[in-house]
């Protein structure tokens, strides 16, 4: 009986790039003990061909990681030792561990006849191997292991003819206390000791003692205890050593950088990324030496990103890169960390926010980022420091709901109390008559002709011509005068958001006031009548964020009157994380955003015209959105297509260039086979008795960018005619089977 699965996931590629902004949280997720980690203090990191991540702890065990679900190992499960140095897939797709306590081996439950359990096994093929500290593993092109021990030297184990050969100071070695080795590119045994950089030959036909060379300080080398070793694309050797920074060996000569921090800086690993850029986990974080593909040179040191930058553990023991291209860090002390990209970058207190309720944004003309706060005024960010403005200041309020820059480069910002106006960057009152001084302004915008119009909490839409103040309120023929939102079209009329819904400001010089109001009647056709954000699309067609009954677009006609059959609705129901909408914004590839109380959610305006099918995409915690609840007209696109949003959680940064959508094919695996209710295991082509016939299959779709995406289908072929729908359920169960071929 063979098992087939049909799984779906929703999942992205995520790049470790560096940053444009010094002040910023980069996208981590950790998993530590609480989620279920075997400890805290992580030592290494692999993964196997059915996409688990397999991760070594200093003195927990292990924990098999499928993105959701941990499984933890120890000496109670059969491992020779809970210290785990190095995890290791061969060519073959077997795990192997290389512990304090000698080298184990992983047997999965099943491929060994007389064997239906998991179990790991202790390698005693030779009493060197199976009492000496692994170190580290590599294999090579013949398929030997290559071991550094700690104390043992240097052994080289063909797990097929379970030859050891032992290398030590006696054959050449420069010490038999080492902590890495390397496989070169053209197969050269790199071996890093306490006394200097080893290489050897495995295949010159000399004695051993000639088959090693030897590189110290007296070479160039910045120090003689290596610790780490790493080979990039170029065939340039890596060497790290206790005493500091980093040496790059072309084969000739050593160039050393130097790692900056407090006091001397201990390299941990080191990791080539996809630029062929060099990132290095210390003791102090995560630093990069980024690559000039010009010079094709390593060349600019970025420094660390650290525990401000959002790591939850400065100590980087590990730097590994999944199949699907995530980048994970294990850390001595904060578990595992996900990186996932530049794709989303959080602002919050722990940068200088002064508050992370962000209810106002816009980014003026010389690219500072203007930040209203609820409660804790207006933060102005210049790309490397933030200054705070509040009532002490001379704000007219704290609470900051709407800012704007016009056209002689003012800032206007509106408050809980009124509007505050910045000319030549100094601060003052705005000058607006008594009667609308002090109302709360929601929203701002200059038309095409100069006048500013002010979205106001009780008065309704005002317009400011430079020096005049108009009032449209009810009496004018707006529908509610708890304004919320307003938009200029491409006609240039003027759509005011309130709580009545929507009205339209047309100006027409025959009217003898110069305008005309027209306010959209509730009817049915709008299910919540409070528009809290506008838009207009490159079609011309208007989209309204409401309260209560998430997103709507109506279409102008020329005689302003609204197209009941043009009026179309998208909610929940139709994929929305939400139907209360508090922001809308456009990004250059024609993709209507959506704010949400639940995240963002990103609707394809192209499927949607072209081919009537509403494709929404969701991004939430998991993808980078450090805070869910979007807010009331904060968000604005800049002048490179990103999309900033004020949320009850920070300020997040949408980089479109950096969500890179992964093809690569999720894991699929059927974790347990159960026949009336007990776990039983079931190989290929095995046949029942005709009363044997109540089945389960527990199954997992192993995506590591985005685990609680994935959704499946499965089919018992010679039962079902069809897949099943889309679920997230991952248990199929089929009772009273009558006796048939069957596939699953």
């Amino acid at each position: 009986m063979k098992w087939n699965l049909k799984i779906v996931a929703f999942v992205f590629l995520l790049v470790l790039v560096g940053a444009s902004l010094q002040a910023q949280r980069y996208n981590f997720k950790t998993y530590n003990v609480n989620e279920g980690l075997a400890q805290a203090q992580v030592t290494t990191i692999c993964q196997d061909d059915q996409g688990y991540l397999w991760i070594g702890t200093l003195a927990g065990g292990i924990t098999k990681f499928d993105g959701i679900n941990f499984i933890n190992y120890t000496i109670k499960d059969g491992l020779s030792s809970n210290s785990i140095n190095n995890i290791f897939k061969d060519r073959n797709g077997d795990i192997w561990i290389g512990t304090r306590d000698g080298l184990n081996k992983y047997i999965p439950a099943g491929k060994e006849t007389g064997y239906n359990k998991e179990r790991f096994v202790l390698i005693d093929d030779d009493p060197l191997i199976a009492v000496s500290g692994i170190e580290t593993m590599r294999e090579d092109a013949e398929g030997n292991f290559w071991i550094a021990s700690h104390r043992s030297g240097v052994l080289r184990y063909n797990p097929e003819t379970h030859d050891v050969l032992k290398l030590s100071v006696n054959d050449g070695l420069a010490s038999d206390h080492m902590h890495d080795l390397i496989i070169g590119k053209d197969s050269s045994v790199w071996i890093g000791t306490g006394k200097g950089l080893n290489k050897y030959d495995p295949y010159a036909q000399r004695a051993e003692s000639e088959n090693f060379s030897l590189y110290t300080k007296e070479d160039g080398l910045f120090g003689n205890h290596i610790t780490q070793l790493f080979e990039d694309h170029n065939g340039f050797i890596w060497v790290a050593s206790s005493s500091g920074g980093v040496d790059r060996f072309d084969g000739q000569t050593f160039k050393h950088f130097a790692i900056k921090g407090a006091g001397r800086i201990r390299l941990r690993c080191m990791f080539e990324d996809s630029d062929h850029n060099m990132i290095f986990g210390t003791d102090q974080g995560v630093c990069k030496i980024a690559y000039d593909e010009l010079e094709k040179e390593n060349v600019v040191l970025i420094p660390n990103l650290t525990s401000n930058e959002g790591l939850s553990n400065n100590k980087v023991n590990q730097i590994y890169q999944d199949t699907e291209g995530n980048i994970w860090f294990a850390t001595d002390g904060g578990g595992i960390i996900k990186y996932q990209g530049k794709r989303f970058v959080n602002i919050t207190t722990k940068d200088g926010l002064s508050h992370n309720n962000v209810t106002a944004l816009y980014m003026t003309k010389n690219n500072d980022i203007w930040m209203g706060t609820l409660g804790e005024g207006l933060n102005v960010f210049n790309g490397e420091t933030f200054s705070l403005f509040t009532k002490e200041s001379g704000l007219r309020g704290n609470d900051v709901w709407s800012i704007l820059e016009d056209d002689k480069d003012n800032v206007w910002v509106g408050t809980s109390d009124g509007v505050s106006i910045f000319k030549n960057g100094k601060l003052q009152n705005s000058g607006m008559p008594k009667e609308i001084a002090k109302l709360s302004v929601d929203d701002m915008i200059q038309d095409k002709n100069g006048n500013i119009w002010f979205c106001s909490d009780g008065k309704g839409v005002i317009k400011y011509d430079g020096s005049n103040y108009q009032i449209f309120s009810v009496e004018q023929g707006l529908g509610h005068e708890d304004t919320w939102c307003v938009l200029e079209d491409r006609d240039g009329n003027i759509w005011v958001g309130n709580e009545a819904g929507l009205s339209k400001i047309v100006f027409d010089e025959s009217n003898s006031n110069g305008y005309q109001i027209y306010h959209y009647v509730v009817d049915g056709d709008l299910i919540d009548p409070s528009a809290m954000d506008l838009q207009e699309d490159y079609q011309g067609n208007i989209w309204i964020g409401s309260n209560e009954g998430g997103l709507y677009r109506i279409t102008p006609t020329n005689d302003h009157q609204l197209n009941t059959k043009k009026i179309k609705h998208i909610d929940a129901s139709d994929g929305l994380s939400s139907d209360v909408i508090y922001g809308i914004e456009l990004d250059n590839d024609q993709n209507l955003w959506v704010g949400t109380i639940r995240g963002l959610d990103k609707l394809d305006l192209k499927k949607y015209y072209q081919i009537g099918k509403v494709d929404i995409r969701h991004y939430g915690i998991e993808e980078g959105v450090i805070g869910l609840e979007c807010n009331h007209n904060a968000a604005f696109k800049d002048s490179k297509g990103n999309l900033w949003f004020g949320t009850t959680g920070g300020v997040v940064k949408y980089n479109p260039e950096e969500d890179i959508l992964n093809l690569k094919e999720t894991y699929t695996n059927i974790t347990h086979h159960r026949l009336f209710f007990n776990d039983t295991l079931l190989s290929d082509g095995v046949i029942l008795p005709y009363d044997q016939n109540h089945l389960s299959f527990e199954f997992i779709g192993i995506c590591l960018s985005n685990p609680k995406n994935v959704r499946y289908q499965y089919k018992l072929s010679g039962f079902d005619k069809n897949w099943s729908p889309i679920t997230v359920q991952n248990v199929a169960t089929y009772s009273i089977l009558v006796p048939e071929h069957t596939l699953f």
